[in-house]
């Protein structure tokens, strides 16, 4: 692969991807594992995890709760950090931001975190998602 071409691969990768995958392979090294041993725990080529640990791969769904359980790290908090939003947070916050008229930052980091779930769905997963979701949204009684 020339240098170019891997330039542009680079300026394509999904930012929440990056930091997923650099977050995955921080946790698995603090941790003294290889690549290969995580891979065959998961089920996949050693390849494979290390496209997910570039980010140049989705974690699915099944993976990533393989990874968080093998690691003891909760997904959500994985989901979190890989979307950006602020983990270290004070509990009161949220009452604070609400009596202060900021409800809708709150929405915000919500919508954030939904987002950043569903876009670690694979596409057909993710259209049905969708797809119910709508579904649900027009049928409300």
């Amino acid at each position: 692969m020339n240098e170019e071409h891997a330039l542009s691969e680079i300026d394509n990768l999904d930012p929440i991807d990056v930091r997923m995958g650099a977050k995955l392979t921080q946790i698995r090294q603090e941790r003294g594992c290889r690549q290969r041993d995580v891979a065959q725990v998961l089920g996949v080529s050693r390849s494979h995890l290390s496209n997910i640990e570039s980010g140049r791969s989705k974690p699915g769904w099944r993976h990533l709760l393989g990874l968080s359980n093998h690691y003891g790290v909760d997904v959500r908090a994985l989901m979190r950090e890989a979307s950006g939003i602020n983990t270290h947070h004070n509990p009161n916050e949220a009452s604070d931001a609400a009596s202060d008229g900021n409800a809708s930052q709150m929405l915000s980091a919500l919508d954030q975190m939904c987002l950043c779930a569903l876009r670690m769905l694979p596409r057909e997963e993710q259209v049905r998602v969708v797809e119910e979701l709508v579904h649900r949204a027009l049928h409300r009684t």
